[in-house]
């Protein structure tokens, strides 16, 4: 409790003891002779105390998730899809044009529904194959 019978924290109390502690050993520590011995005693006891403090608050902090890894494996292109993609993408090799989110969404659809292989790749692998494609064909 503190001076007007107010009931503090147990982490304030503690704080205030260890304060009044600190006080009270560089009060006798001041007695001694040696002014070096009384700098290193007290820096020693503000080093205790802001450690403490810190390691309290990280013990608070709540625990981050770890990110997952990935279970996809790296699956390898057979020519058969290489053959589907030049065929879905032909006005983007005739252009030279790198596809988009939708085209390849829409070359995923038309996949499905003409029974390809496509459609069991992520829109984004498709885009980085049809990239790959595009330098390997300069």
């Amino acid at each position: 409790m503190n001076n007007q019978g107010i009931q503090e924290p147990p982490n304030a109390q503690r704080n205030q003891e260890q304060q009044e502690a600190a006080s009270s050993s560089a009060a006798t520590s001041s007695a001694s002779t040696s002014s070096a011995a009384t700098s290193s005693a007290s820096t020693f006891e503000i080093e205790e105390e802001e450690s403490w403090g810190i390691e309290e608050y990280i013990e608070d902090e709540p625990s981050k998730a770890k990110k997952r890894k990935c279970n996809e494996t790296r699956k390898a292109w057979t020519s058969e899809e290489e053959q589907e993609l030049l065929q879905l993408f032909q006005v983007n090799f005739s252009s030279k044009k790198n596809p988009g989110m939708k085209e390849c969404n829409s070359a995923i659809s038309r996949s499905r529904k003409q029974h390809g292989f496509i459609h069991k790749r992520n829109w984004e692998t498709i885009k980085k194959k049809v990239m790959r494609m595009f330098k390997s064909s300069k």
